[in-house]
């Protein structure tokens, strides 16, 4: 009997012990490589494109500088539905990506240099029996820290941060690698980020909708693509490693690659 009122008391505390963890804050950090927050290839293409590409550089309705680019950018990844078939879904980001210290401010590119940036998030797993997230009763926090990757073309990975010059006087969003100017148009299309035929290549440089540049191709840089706010708009470009890019040129050199903490995922409904 007494053997039986002991194993009770040690379930009912361990018990109470893992609700109580539940309900605390979960604080990781995004250089660690045993954060998972999974997102598929596809929604992250279409996400930090559909509604940005075009449009025009500043502050104020449909306008984005480099910063307002990025905090929007990942705040898009919030899981709108369990049609999106993702594995781990994401809500409450939006107005979640802040400066440390308490402070509300958006981001600056010099915030995201100086890995002063968090990201707050409730995060779930779909439940494929009933089409619907599991959603975890605690947030979590992710704290921005150095990659630890310098700046290797090679080790990019999709979720990036990407800032330029010593300071950080820009930053970008690592897009993906493609061959040419012509792949990257195919893909927005593929996403349906634009209909087919919306696009049209001006000269070997550029391909617009309407006149606007969305696509910015600069011989000699490479198959790595970047997407970012220029004085130009938002578009995609491949001048990652280059200070000869039309619109960010002053800004600097490729200086740092930051940790989103997010991981993309290729699945096999992602055809890239």
């Amino acid at each position: 009997m007494k053997h039986k009122l002991a194993r009770t008391f040690v379930t009912l505390a361990l018990s109470v012990g893992i609700f109580a963890s539940q309900l605390c804050s979960t604080s990781v950090d995004a250089a660690n490589t045993t954060f998972k927050q999974q997102i598929s290839l596809d929604r992250y293409q279409r996400s930090i494109s559909k509604g940005f590409l075009g449009k025009s550089y500043g502050v104020g309705r449909n306008r984005y500088v480099c910063n307002t680019y990025v905090e929007k950018a990942l705040e898009s990844l919030e899981t709108v539905s369990s049609k999106e078939s993702s594995i781990a879904g994401i809500k409450t980001i939006s107005k979640n990506i802040r400066v440390h210290k308490g402070k509300k401010s958006v981001p600056t590119s010099y915030d995201w240099s100086a890995y002063r940036v968090k990201i707050s998030y409730t995060s779930g797993t779909l439940n494929e029996e009933t089409n619907t997230y599991d959603w975890k009763t605690s947030k979590t926090t992710t704290t921005i820290k150095r990659h630890n990757k310098g700046t290797s073309l090679k080790k990019l990975e999709l979720g990036d941060v990407l800032t330029y010059g010593r300071g950080g006087g820009h930053v970008a969003l690592y897009f993906g690698e493609f061959s040419n100017m012509t792949q990257v148009a195919n893909r927005l299309v593929e996403l349906g980020v634009y209909k087919k035929g919306e696009l049209k290549k001006h000269r070997d440089s550029y391909t617009n909708k309407k006149g606007k540049p969305i696509i910015r191709k600069y011989n000699g840089c490479g198959t790595k693509w970047r997407i970012h706010a220029t004085s130009k708009g938002l578009l995609i470009d491949n001048a990652i490693v280059s200070k000869r890019s039309n619109g960010t040129s002053s800004f600097g050199k490729w200086s740092k690659t930051i940790a989103s903490g997010f991981t993309i995922y290729n699945d096999s409904k992602s055809k890239k």
